[in-house]
C-alpha cells in the first residue's frame, strides 16, 4: 500500500499503485508492477495476469498522477523489449524493468530493462511521455543524475580514450551513445558486490561531491565521500557489519537532506536491529579538500 499524508492535516490518502520515484515538483510519480513474474524484487502476486508471457503488453513503466491517481502505461514491456532487441524478440525469457529516475527537471528518466535468460542488462532514458528512448550503457546499477545530461553509474566500461575495461564510478552523456565520458574513480576491492554501493551527488556543490557507500567488506560497511576536483576521497564512517550478505542485510544508503547539508542512513552496528542516523557533512562541504590534503 502506497499513501499520501499532509503534515498539516493528518489526513491520508491511498494511491492506486506504488512509487519508485518522484518528479521533482512532486506532482508525477514513476513507477512499475511490483508483482507477477515481470518484476526484479520477487514480491508476491495476488493475482498474475501477465503468467507465461515473454514480454506483455500490459505491464512496464507507468506515470501515475499524484493528484487523481490517474495512471498511464508510458512505456510497455513488450515494446521496450522491442527496442532492446531490434532484430527479433527472443521466444523465452524473462523480461523485466527494474529501476527508474527522473532527471533534476523531470523532462526524461532512465530505467532498466532486464531478462537474465537472454544475458540483457541495459540501461535506457525515455522522455517523460514514453518517446524518444536513447541507450546509456550497460549493466546498470545504482545511479545518479548529475544534471539533465549528465548521469553516473558503477560497473565494468571501458574508460573515456578506449583501454581495459575497469570496475569503478562512470560518468554518461545521456547521447545515446554507450560510453564513458569520465572514470571517475576505480574500484579495485572485492564485497561480493563487486564494489558497488549507492551513490549521489550533493546537492548544491555543483557536481564537485559525491556521496556513496560500500556493501560489507571483511566485516564493516564504509560511507565516504568523494570531491571530483580533487579526485580525493573524505571518509565519514567505518561500520560494524553484523548481517550477512544476503535478501536481509541493511544497506547504509545514503540519503541527502536538500540543501545538502545532513546525510541519513541505515545501519545495524549498534547491535539494535535496523537504526537511521543522521550526519552533518556541512564542515566537509564548506571546507574542499585540494591536491595535497584531505579533510580532517
Amino acid at each position: 500500500m502506497c499513501s499520501v499524508y499532509n503534515f498539516h492535516t493528518g489526513k491520508r490518502r491511498t494511491l492506486p499503485r506504488p512509487i519508485y520515484d518522484l518528479s521533482p515538483d512532486g506532482g508525477t510519480a514513476l513507477t512499475h508492477d511490483f508483482e507477477g513474474e515481470h518484476q526484479g524484487t520477487d514480491y508476491a502476486s495476488i493475482r498474475e495476469q501477465n503468467k507465461d508471457q515473454v514480454a506483455p503488453n500490459k505491464t512496464g513503466v507507468w506515470k501515475m498522477n499524484m493528484d487523481t491517481g490517474n495512471a498511464e502505461l508510458i512505456m510497455p514491456l513488450d515494446k521496450m523489449a522491442a527496442i532492446a532487441f531490434p532484430g527479433g524478440i527472443p521466444s523465452s525469457g524473462h523480461f523485466y524493468i527494474f529501476r527508474e529516475g527522473w532527471n533534476p527537471s523531470g523532462t526524461r528518466f532512465i530505467t532498466f530493462i532486464k531478462d537474465p535468460e537472454n544475458k540483457l542488462f541495459e540501461g535506457y532514458s525515455i522522455a517523460a511521455d514514453g518517446t524518444d528512448v536513447r541507450y546509456l550503457y550497460h549493466n546498470p546499477s545504482h545511479h545518479a543524475w548529475l544534471d539533465d545530461n549528465y548521469i553516473f553509474d558503477f560497473g565494468y566500461h571501458k574508460p573515456p580514450g578506449g583501454g581495459q575495461a575497469l570496475r569503478g564510478y562512470f560518468l554518461f552523456k545521456d547521447d545515446g551513445s554507450g560510453t564513458a565520458k569520465e572514470l571517475l574513480w576505480a574500484v579495485e576491492v572485492d564485497d561480493g558486490f563487486g564494489g558497488d554501493g549507492h551513490g549521489s551527488f550533493v546537492p548544491g556543490s555543483g557536481g564537485d561531491w559525491i556521496i556513496s557507500d560500500t556493501y560489507n567488506i571483511h566485516g564493516f560497511q564504509y560511507l565516504f565521500m568523494f570531491h571530483r576536483p580533487s579526485k580525493l576521497f573524505v571518509p565519514l564512517a567505518r561500520l560494524k557489519c553484523n548481517r550477512p550478505n544476503d535478501v536481509h542485510r541493511v544497506d547504509t544508503h545514503p540519503r541527502l537532506s536538500r540543501n545538502g547539508r545532513l546525510v541519513s542512513i541505515d545501519a545495524s552496528y549498534e547491535g539494535l536491529g535496523r537504526q537511521m542516523y543522521v550526519i552533518d557533512i556541512s564542515h566537509i562541504v564548506d571546507n574542499p579538500p585540494n591536491n595535497r590534503t584531505s579533510v580532517q
